[in-house]
């Protein structure tokens, strides 16, 4: 899955460029807060590889608050980041967790202005962090610039386009 860095760069970007969010903190904590919950961990982990995720995430939580809001952006932005990865394979998983350490962190912070304190889970987030560690040796980065820019932007686009915020 993306990093939280990527789902808050995400989030940030659609609130600059579409608006329609009154509590941008609350929409910021609700992007987060799908990886934080360890009573979501299962239905949310559900949700990465299902093409109804949509349908799915409305049955369940209402999109008539910021904060869910925001659970729905990371959940779609779960899903078509898996989908575009294909992820399953290992070291694949080892690879994307060792770029994310030396390469996507800095980045988001330098080009997006992503930090964890946007959100108010900034302690939970680094000891999530903390206990996501994977053995990296071997690992490479598999990521670049572009390949991030490229899938925020369309994930932005995506998840402005969904009508998301109708309940639909």
């Amino acid at each position: 899955m993306p990093c939280i860095s990527i789902h808050l760069a995400v989030a940030k970007k659609y609130v600059q460029e579409h608006g329609g969010i009154d509590n941008v903190q609350e929409f910021y904590n609700g992007n987060v807060y799908a990886d934080l919950d360890v009573g979501l961990k299962a239905w949310h982990k559900a949700l990465h590889f299902d093409k109804d995720y949509k349908q799915k995430f409305v049955e369940r939580f209402k999109l008539d608050t910021d904060f869910n809001k925001g659970m729905f952006c990371h959940v779609m932005t779960d899903y078509l980041f898996l989908a575009q990865m294909n992820i399953g394979d290992e070291n694949l998983k080892r690879d994307l967790y060792y770029t994310y350490d030396v390469f996507v962190k800095d980045y988001m912070k330098k080009e997006y202005g992503i930090t964890y304190d946007m959100t108010n889970y900034t302690k939970e987030i680094n000891e999530l962090i903390a206990n996501s560690q994977m053995d990296t040796k071997n690992a490479k980065v598999i990521l670049s610039p572009k390949i991030v820019d490229d899938f925020i932007k369309r994930t932005v686009e995506a998840f402005a386009c969904l009508s998301a915020f109708d309940g639909s």
